[in-house]
């Protein structure tokens, strides 16, 4: 999972905005068990968590980590995105809407972004992309109203799951001292920071668990 964590990295570096390394990082927590879930939509089942290197993380051990209750709305939460027949694109898109996504003013102000001004510009632009290649999908452009239609539960995920990660802030010593997992997830308090152009090598895999 640690090695799933880090590829994120290299797709947040790579979206064209205006933020730099401190700001993507922070950007990136806020959103990151959310991306994590979409980009692995097709790897989470009955059976347990297909990671990006081949090993499996059994369900049972998804139910001692999350608890039976999240992973099953998890589970409740996938089958509904893959019953929209969303492509790994369409899905990739979705992602940039979720990582830029608005909040409350005062949310936004406790993140301590270094260049906040440069959100709304952000997200204006990526929810533009995201139009257009709904458009382009013709009679599929339901798909994209669906999507948006399952932000709400997506919202609920992450509040269900910061809740069962303040059960692991206790157990920090269990992860390795450069853990990205404990950073990005908070448990650790120090912030992950994506460089630009940093040392991950640039084919690092991006996926949206189709690989």
């Amino acid at each position: 999972m640690e090695a799933d964590i880090r590829a994120l990295l290299p797709f947040i570096d790579e979206l064209q905005d205006l933020f730099n390394s401190h700001d993507k990082a922070i950007l990136l927590k806020r959103s990151a068990f959310q991306i994590y879930l979409l980009r692995r939509i097709r790897a989470l089942n009955p059976y347990g968590l297909l990671l990006s290197d081949g090993r499996v993380i059994k369900l049972i051990s998804l139910q001692f980590l999350y608890g039976t209750p999240l992973i099953n709305e998890m589970l409740q939460f996938v089958s509904r995105i893959l019953q929209l027949g969303c492509t790994d694109e369409d899905i990739g898109m979705f992602i940039t809407i979720v990582y830029y996504k608005p909040g409350r003013i005062e949310d936004l102000a406790s993140l301590n972004l270094q260049n906040p001004e440069n959100l709304p510009a952000a997200q204006q632009k990526f929810k533009k992309l995201f139009v257009k290649h709904a458009e382009s999908r013709g009679v599929d452009q339901r798909v994209f109203q669906d999507l948006i239609n399952m932000w709400p539960e997506l919202e609920r995920l992450k509040v269900v799951h910061e809740e069962r990660l303040k059960i692991l802030k206790p157990y920090r010593w269990a992860f390795p001292e450069n853990s990205l997992f404990a950073e990005v997830y908070d448990i650790d308090p120090q912030v992950v920071t994506v460089q630009n152009g940093s040392n991950l090598p640039s084919n690092s895999p991006v996926s949206n668990g189709s690989s």
